[in-house]
């Protein structure tokens, strides 16, 4: 029984019930929601720890048994992001593939002009989220239901919940808990189920242009397929940044991206970097972390990743529509 706990602790109550119950799934979609308000104050991020010593493809790397909110803010202040190898197990990554096809594909199933309503099954269930937030979403959820390879995880009730078990169960939501200081904070423009065609091109940002600058924001980036040769992967700058740069010049497509010669320039002496992703490898990196999606006329496959920024309560973007992890 849930009467009388407040949203936090229905939250967690529920996420105890069977992982494909849909019912439970669409109910704790909008709990996240609606438990932004009941959040207690975040408490102080977590220290800083040792850099891990180890490269792998220019950027640090720790090993599963290493991973904590400390070491990974060591590695992200001096490098700007870092790489953890095999984080999620052939299981969970089949399980969050086989999610975002399945969205994907309800997504893809609705007839042309017809209104979106509940679905039967849960893979495509578009999210309403409150008044003060529905009309800063409207237009972009429109452009990204035409079609294209980025679902929001939020209009999959199914998706949403199997993508925050994984990152439960491989001690993502702790390590992001600590090392913002409080329960992470996600954001439904910014928590995504991805399968990106191998024609995909992007511009190099940093999402701090757009958040508001520096967040201590956290983001998960994880790959489902092999990535980086025959599939779109990630040019990463190998150093950091400590604020955002300039934006909208030297051949920038969009006010908010940066010039391929401005990051040449910014990225000395580390360099671009483009790792070379196995299924379940994870990046690490925040809102100052300078990137693009990596893709040449050579890559002739598809790339499914997720990701998900992870924010603290207290420094909660503008303009973004809050979950509760």
């Amino acid at each position: 029984m849930l009467v009388g706990l407040g949203t936090l602790d229905r939250i967690d109550r529920l996420e105890q019930e069977p992982s494909d119950d849909l019912e439970v799934a669409r109910r704790l979609r909008d709990l996240r929601h609606q438990a932004v308000s009941e959040l207690p104050a975040a408490g102080p991020p977590s220290a800083i720890g040792e850099p891990p010593s180890r490269l792998d493809c220019g950027l640090p790397s720790l090993r599963t048994d290493e991973l904590s909110a400390a070491a990974v803010k060591a590695a992200i202040i001096r490098s700007g992001s870092v790489l953890v190898r095999g984080l999620l197990n052939p299981t969970q990554v089949e399980r969050l593939k086989s999610a975002t096809d399945r969205a994907i594909a309800g997504r893809d199933a609705r007839s042309p002009g017809k209104p979106v309503g509940n679905g039967k099954n849960g893979w495509f269930e578009p999210f309403q989220p409150d008044p003060p937030y529905a009309a800063m979403v409207a237009e972009e959820w429109n452009r990204l239901t035409k079609g294209g390879g980025t679902l929001w995880a939020v209009d999959s009730p199914r998706g949403l919940s199997e993508l925050l078990a994984v990152l439960d169960e491989v001690g993502l939501r702790r390590l992001a808990a600590d090392y913002l200081g409080g329960r992470p904070v996600l954001s439904m423009k910014k928590c995504n189920l991805r399968r990106t065609a191998p024609q995909a091109t992007a511009d190099w940002h940093q999402d701090g242009a757009f958040l508001g600058g520096k967040l201590g924001a956290l983001n998960v980036w994880a790959a489902l397929t092999r990535c980086g040769v025959d599939a779109p992967g990630m040019d990463l700058v190998a150093r950091r940044l400590e604020e955002v740069v300039e934006t909208g010049t030297e051949g920038a497509r969009f006010d908010w991206t940066v010039g391929h010669p401005l990051v040449e320039r910014v990225a000395t002496p580390e360099g671009i970097v483009r790792p070379e992703f196995e299924p379940g490898d994870v990046l690490l990196f925040d809102e100052l972390c300078l990137h693009r999606t990596a893709a040449n006329p050579a890559m002739t496959n598809h790339r499914h990743a997720v990701e998900v920024w992870m924010f603290r309560a207290d420094d909660y973007p503008q303009g973004q529509v809050p979950l509760v992890f």
